[in-house]
């Protein structure tokens, strides 16, 4: 037991600085870490609360008018659409395609078949 104990005081007189500065800043991490807790405690900080918010109202029927065919979000989910359009682009698609299920529903133009969406200027997008 003496030897281990002579062991351990030599090492603690080589390793000095070192734990000296390892004390130093746990002691320093410690007690910024208490300041920090005070100076919260005293400020009477009310607590953050994060809501999330209730679900957005269900969107009104945005209609898109073209060639006397009205279209809505519920009709390119029943596939009344034989092609979708959108105002922001020259592309029409199939109602299926992934970049039709895209469209906003206030974006959304109905085209009856490829000749009128060709005559009103969009060009084959998704056909697919």
């Amino acid at each position: 037991m003496k030897k281990l104990l002579l062991r351990w005081m030599s090492a603690l007189r080589r390793e000095r600085e070192r734990i000296g500065v390892f004390a130093s800043i746990c002691l320093v991490g410690v007690l910024g870490f208490e300041a920090g807790t005070m100076v919260a405690g005293s400020a009477g900080a009310a607590p953050i609360v994060i809501e999330i918010p209730a679900a957005a109202p269900p969107i009104a029927a945005a209609e898109g008018v073209v060639a006397g065919v009205t279209a809505t979000a519920t009709d390119v989910a029943k596939k009344d659409c034989a092609f979708v359009g959108s105002r922001n682009s020259d592309l029409y698609h199939l109602p299926t395609c992934a970049s039709a299920k895209r469209i906003k529903p206030e974006n959304i133009v109905c085209f009856t078949d490829p000749e009128d969406a060709e005559k009103r200027g969009y060009r084959p997008g998704c056909l697919k």
